[in-house]
């Protein structure tokens, strides 16, 4: 429960009142959200990549980094294996973690692609 709240928590599905306290924000905002992510992504001009800040082993971080990805990626399509070499301190699991949240609610989709 605490790693969907930090994902929508960064995508501003929910906001954070205090301790264990939320409220609800819902998909209305999503729009303006990815918006915003895809300007400040083209606003920096470089792929995502991964910094040493500590912080930025949260979820939630890892959400929005892992969102940007697509923004750069060709063809829309980034698989969890690119993005856990991107973010090179991320783990893949938490990377299966982040991208099932946003499949369930279908701010991404799960292709099958052809092996190479």
């Amino acid at each position: 429960t605490d790693d969907v709240l930090n994902v929508f928590e960064s995508i501003d599905i929910v906001s954070r009142k205090g301790k264990n306290c939320f409220t609800w924000n819902g998909l209305s905002n999503l729009q303006k959200t990815i918006q915003k992510l895809k300007y400040e992504t083209i606003s920096e001009g470089a792929p995502v990549k991964e910094t040493s800040d500590r912080r930025d082993n949260s979820l939630g971080i890892l959400s929005i980094k892992f969102l940007k990805l697509f923004f750069t990626a060709k063809d829309g399509i980034v698989t969890l294996e690119d993005a856990a070499n991107s973010l090179i301190q991320a783990k893949i699991r938490r990377l299966y973690d982040v991208a099932n949240i946003l499949t369930t609610i279908k701010i991404i989709e799960k292709l099958q692609l052809p092996l190479s």
